[in-house]
This record gives structure tokens, sequence and C-alpha cells, in this order.
């Protein structure tokens, strides 16, 4: 079982935030998990895909700002994801996928 949420001020647009029972909440860009952050604070960024998905984890990455005493933005985890990296949002600590 899951909850979906929209972003507030992008109630219209093709994406949403999936939170699962287990604490992983999910970025859902059209029907593709584009990034998830799990119960333990680890980040991880799925793929790039397209100039839409890319706005997208930018909207994300200002959901995240708002929750963990961290500032991230698009280009934070566009590089997550092009390293191969994984971040803990709790601790700061990165390590590879």
């Amino acid at each position: 079982m899951s909850c979906i949420e929209k972003f507030a001020d992008h109630r219209y647009a093709q994406c949403h935030l999936r939170h699962y029972e287990d604490g992983t909440t999910a970025l859902i860009s059209y029907n593709t998990c584009a990034a998830e952050l799990d119960a333990e604070g680890w980040l991880r960024v799925h793929g790039l895909y397209s100039a839409t998905t890319r706005k997208h984890l930018g909207w994300f990455a200002k959901y995240l700002t708002e929750f963990f005493n961290i500032r991230l933005t698009y280009h934070d985890l566009r590089d997550l994801y092009t390293s191969g990296d994984t971040m803990n949002l709790l601790t700061g600590e990165l390590r590879e996928v």
C-alpha cells in the first residue's frame, strides 16, 4: 500500500511523490521512478531521462530541502546520478551504489 502526493505548486504536472509503508518516498516522473529516499535517509537518483524529468528532480530537491538540514538543488541530484553515488541526507555520507 502507498500514498500519492502531488507537488502543491505543480498539481497538474505529470509527476508525484509516492510514500510507501516502509518509509520510502519515490519521485515518479510520468510512470518512471526517477529518484527515491529510503527510511534510513539514503537518496538515490535512478536517471535524468528528459528535460521535464530534470525539472521534476529540481522540485524534488526543493521538497527534500524542506525536511532536512541540507540545501539540495537539481545540480546536486544530477551529480549523485553522474557519480553513481547515493547520499545519506541525515549524515551527509556518500557511498557507491
